[in-house]
């Protein structure tokens, strides 16, 4: 089973994105740490959400993605475990956010995807065929991506992560893509004036007052 656990302080678009394009790839998939309770109304609609962490489920094993790790993933770590994703926007360089939030915490084990910087739903897809049987040396993938913004001054936004090939495409999500194109800026406006990132649930209510 996989599992991703919420580990930012908001719901950003973002995120949500991701987690509902992960929930696509993994329909059995559980979010936990969700603690504000409009966010998990707005993800159930998708996957199973919860407020409980994972540290306060008792678990038989849990094995945490973690890029810093040296052992990499396998069909065994599957077996009477739990392998869990980090719900984190990534950074680059990277900062270890991972294991200072989450694998640090938990004592528990940890395995690799390899080298690189994957997003969450990317994350998803490989532990997916990881627990299917397919190696991971076996799958293809980009180390980057490029967004083109349209408009008066068009521009490029470089995605620096690692994203796997499937059906000869990137694997990612096209209602993040949209939102990268056509709402992410006026977001970053409204969060650097308000302190406060922006969740998908504001984004929600201000479709539904616009109707």
């Amino acid at each position: 089973m996989i599992i991703i656990e919420h580990l930012e302080d908001v719901l950003s678009p973002w995120l949500f994105y991701e987690y509902k394009h992960s929930a696509e790839i993994y329909p059995k998939l559980l979010i936990t740490n969700v603690r504000d309770y409009l966010e998990r109304i707005v993800l159930s609609e998708y996957c199973n959400a919860i407020s409980l962490s994972i540290a306060d489920i008792p678990f038989k094993k849990i094995v945490v993605l973690d890029p810093l790790a040296e052992e990499p993933l396998t069909q065994d770590d599957f077996k009477d475990s739990v392998v869990v994703v980090g719900g984190i926007l990534g950074d680059h360089p990277p900062r270890g956010r991972t294991r200072e939030l989450l694998s640090s915490k938990l004592r528990c084990e940890t395995r690799t995807l390899g080298e690189g910087q994957f997003s969450i739903d990317s994350a998803v897809y490989i532990a997916s065929m990881v627990e299917k049987g397919i190696s991971i040396d076996s799958i293809d993938f980009v180390d980057g991506f490029q967004i083109n913004i349209p408009g008066k001054y068009e521009r490029i936004i470089e995605l620096p992560y690692r994203y796997p090939i499937v059906n000869g495409r990137v694997l990612i999500s096209e209602e993040l893509l949209k939102y990268i194109r056509e709402e992410m800026e006026l977001d970053d406006h409204i969060a650097l004036r308000s302190g406060k990132a922006v969740s998908i649930v504001d984004k929600i209510k201000k479709h539904l007052s616009l109707r």
